[in-house]
């Protein structure tokens, strides 16, 4: 429905996904995961969806920026006192600290995740290359939990109260039960990020 009011307005639909919950599909459908991947892309298309994108190059992003925070906080003390890092993508991992290790907070990272960093890219980048305004770019995440929701609605992360991430959903519904856990499987070679950003073409459909 979201998606067909979107379009209606004349709006652009970009859903983002990420190689975990291919994998977690393709286990629990026992299909080979190109297979799954064209069979997902196949069905958003026929929803509306105007491009399937893929999550791995706003995950280098992510690796990138902590690995200089990092650096930054520890080698060039510039972290005010703070010699560590805590980072982590799991948005109940980061309320829990929020909530319950107050004497944590300092050591957060600042940067991003990648499913936010995809949203920037999506809402900034692909919006200016579509030439629409933002608010003109509806973009669903397809993510392996439903914490992400968390994480996509705080506030910080809709400038101009347009949500860098306007809806998150995850296919475990949809999957038979119980449905496998994408967080403690291997995740096979095709699957894996790409060795450099060199390999990487951010706004090509998959």
């Amino acid at each position: 429905a979201a998606v067909a009011a979107h379009k209606a307005a004349g709006g652009i639909v970009v859903l983002s996904t990420t190689s975990q919950t291919i994998t977690a599909m393709s286990i629990a459908l026992a299909m080979p995961q190109l297979e799954c991947l064209a069979k997902l892309k196949t069905f958003f298309h026929s929803i509306g969806v105007d491009y399937v994108l893929d999550c791995a190059a706003a995950r280098l992003v992510t690796n990138a920026e902590t690995a200089h925070e990092f650096m930054q906080r520890v080698t060039f003390e510039g972290g005010g006192g703070v010699n560590g890092v805590l980072s982590s993508t799991c948005p109940g991992w980061v309320c829990y600290v929020e909530k319950s290790q107050p004497c944590a907070l300092p050591y957060l990272s600042s940067v991003r995740s990648p499913q936010q960093i995809q949203g920037v890219i999506v809402k900034t980048i692909l919006a200016r290359a579509f030439g629409v305004p933002s608010a003109r770019v509806f973009h669903c995440t397809l993510m392996p939990c439903f914490d992400k929701k968390l994480e996509a609605m705080r506030l910080q992360f809709a400038p101009e109260n347009v949500p860098d991430v306007d809806m998150v959903t995850s296919p475990c519904p949809a999957l038979p039960s119980p449905c496998p856990c994408p967080s403690s499987m291997p995740i096979p070679i095709q699957c894996r990020a790409p060795a450099s950003a060199d390999e990487v073409q951010v706004v090509t459909p998959l």
